[in-house]
């Protein structure tokens, strides 16, 4: 069985900059006479010039406040301290260790814990540079894994009490990639039950709370993941979407969440919908796990070839993302309006608004009346959810339903129906589209009995601040919008509510393939909303 328990920290943090202002010992020697004739004594030297006081060692506070500025370092920033010696992986591992048993407490959002081998894994990586021998270019980074990826060595339930808690013989192909590249995976993290939520709690993991607001929920499916890197318990998670399960936890949590291009980084095993992708503190992070992600997987002889490959993908796919946008040359549609789409809250509509108006000073065209050419028909009738999820016309689909399975001809033909239409938006030159999330920001945790999919009790209700009652199955339809196409969408940090201060994101869509396009964008947005990396929760910044 996987150890579980919180292992015991070596409790330094003796970082490169600590270890820089060490004070060098002193080599002087004294000479010696060899003539052996006698001569008059020489005056005896003058003595030497007291020797610098040590300087004081790093106080508590300071290690502290170094521990808590690595623990929300960027991703990519801190691949390039292990890289090139500044930090040892062991160090970074350990201080993260420590914040989860103080923190996670609090959290709950690192369910699987497999504290042990990463410790040995990550001493490995740290001998293997002091060799001059690089893994890769997530060399030495801990990061953890959404609980429904297989991790070799580690349980994957779902948070299903029924399945058998035995260890997983191989990893999923996304989980082998991020370790092909150096990458220590040291925990996973909850979810739902059966991943078919919008919160993260199960009867087998219990229930995770958001790192703004203990009292709210994180969302869901990748609800433990989004918790665990806003609050600095870890710099990189992945994990994955059907219905906004990167995007909408992303935003719960007020950190980046990219739902990739449909296939483009590879889920054998899941549903034909899901995409696997990275949530991370910023963009650049963003981009750099989805070039190893999408990276070919590495046959025994062609290891270096594969991982010299991601690497150079890697920096360009950064250099790219932070390299600037010129937003005059930036078309966007703004949609936050739909006749059968559940209507956004005052606080999304604001933050849209807010977007928009940014954009526009920047320099960008902002279209407000720009839509690809869907009808609600075309969008209930195709998705994980065939159409559950869109409340307002689900009672219409409802006279035509059975109850039985729709055909697959029929979702085949509807889903390629909304591709085109999307492809025949795009090729007018929008770079984006620019919508909701999903209809709130983080509701109060709903802790009912969990049902087998949340998707499906019709009577289910959400309440949101301002008091209004909405069909649970709300939160469907925005994040749909993208998954049903195939497209990149990324969950985008940009303000908080006006009363509450809990985070608020905004989504992209871009056109299939354009992912690294998305995520420059969304760098850039970022920067006008003055969001350039995601912020700390109160309480979790020491």
């Amino acid at each position: 069985m996987p150890d579980t328990s919180n292992e015991r920290l070596s409790g330094r943090f003796p970082y490169a900059a600590l270890r820089r202002n060490a004070h060098p010992l002193s080599s002087h020697r004294p000479s010696t006479c060899l003539d052996p004739t006698p001569s008059p004594s020489p005056p005896p030297p003058p003595p030497p010039p007291p020797s610098p006081p040590p300087p004081p060692s790093p106080s508590r506070a300071a290690l502290a406040a170094s521990a808590a500025s690595l623990a929300f370092t960027e991703a990519h920033e801190l691949c390039a301290l292990l890289r090139t010696g500044q930090l040892r992986s062991l160090e970074l591992l350990d201080l993260l260790l420590a914040r989860a048993a103080r923190l996670d407490p609090r959290l709950n959002a690192l369910v699987v814990r497999d504290f042990r081998r990463a410790r040995a894994r990550a001493a490995a990586a740290d001998a293997a540079l002091a060799e001059g021998r690089l893994l890769g270019v997530l060399h030495g980074l801990p990061v953890t894994i959404k609980e429904e990826l297989a991790v070799a060595g580690l349980e994957c339930t779902q948070g299903r009490p029924e399945c058998a808690r035995e260890p997983r013989r191989a990893s999923c192909e996304a989980v082998a990639r991020l370790e092909a590249a150096g990458a220590i995976v040291f925990a996973k993290t909850n979810v739902p039950l059966g991943c078919l939520d919008w919160q993260a709690y199960n009867p087998l993991y219990g229930a995770t709370a958001n790192p703004w607001d203990a009292r709210r929920t994180p969302g869901g499916s990748s609800g433990g993941s989004a918790a665990a890197v806003a609050a600095g318990l870890s710099p990189l998670d992945v994990g994955g979407d059907v219905a906004g399960s990167i995007r909408l936890p992303a935003s719960f949590c007020g950190v980046v969440g990219l739902a990739p291009s449909h296939e483009r980084v590879p889920c054998r095993g899941a549903h034909s919908m899901v995409v696997y992708g990275p949530i991370a503190r910023s963009a650049a992070d963003c981009a750099l796990a989805l070039a190893v992600l999408e990276a070919p997987a590495p046959l025994p002889h062609q290891r270096r070839m594969t991982l010299v490959g991601a690497t150079a993908a890697a920096r360009l796919a950064i250099s790219a993302v932070v390299g600037g946008v010129e937003w005059r040359s930036v078309r966007v549609a703004r949609w936050q309006e739909h006749a059968g789409a559940p209507k956004v809250d005052a606080d999304v509509a604001f933050a849209l608004e807010e977007v928009a108006r940014r954009l526009r000073a920047a320099g960008a065209l902002v279209d407000d009346a720009a839509r690809p050419a869907l009808t609600d028909e075309q969008l209930c009738a195709a998705g994980p959810g065939a159409g559950v999820g869109c409340a307002v016309a689900y009672q219409a689909l409802l006279a035509h339903c059975d109850g039985t399975v729709r055909p697959a001809e029929e979702f085949l033909e509807a889903q390629e129906e909304i591709k085109q239409a999307w492809d025949q938006f795009f090729v007018q030159g929008y770079d984006a589209v620019v919508a909701p999330v999903t209809v709130s920001a983080a509701f109060v945790s709903d802790l009912q009995p969990p049902p087998a999919n949340a998707f499906t009790p019709l009577d289910r209700t959400l309440k949101l601040d301002s008091g209004e009652e909405r069909p649970y199955g709300d939160h469907y339809f925005w994040p749909h919008l993208a998954i049903i196409a195939g497209l990149p969408a990324v969950s985008v940090p940009t303000g908080k509510t006006r009363v509450t201060k809990l985070p608020i994101g905004v989504q992209l869509i871009g056109p299939r393939g354009s992912d690294v396009r998305l995520l420059q964008l969304s760098h850039a947005l970022m920067a006008l909303c003055q969001t350039a990396t995601a912020e700390v929760p109160p309480g979790f910044g020491a």
